[in-house]
């Protein structure tokens, strides 16, 4: 659940815009407040503001806002990673950078979870 209360708007009533395919930028208070202080995973983060994964990548690599490994990996969701991975059948290589974890990690986390790819998606 989001505290709106410690961002400057509510992206649930005023989405981030899109012009000509380019996102406005997230102030880094924002995203910092959402991703490190309450801990939002970055499919949280696009759902709640409107905003698209690339755009999303890039606004954090320049506002150089990232996760220790042990932060990324704790909001890695079995449902996230079904999705991604097995619904929407991204290979490893994308999942991990979708997610911002090594394979390492990635591997991990489908053992734990008990996921493997199906060999006719592979």
């Amino acid at each position: 659940m989001v505290d709106a209360s410690k961002l400057t708007r509510d992206y649930s009533k005023e989405p981030v815009k899109c012009v000509n395919k380019r996102y406005e930028k997230i102030p880094y208070e924002d995203l910092y407040e959402m991703f490190i202080n309450q801990d939002m995973s970055k499919p949280e983060i696009m759902e709640y503001t409107g905003i698209s994964f690339e755009p999303l990548k890039t606004q954090l690599k320049n506002y150089g806002i990232a996760k220790s490994n042990d932060d990324k990996a704790k909001n890695l969701k079995k449902e996230d990673i079904i999705e991604y991975y097995i619904n929407q059948n991204h290979r490893m290589e994308e999942a991990c950078e979708y997610f911002n974890i090594s394979q390492t990690v990635f591997s991990k986390y489908c053992r734990r979870y008990g996921i493997s790819k199906p060999k006719s998606l592979i």
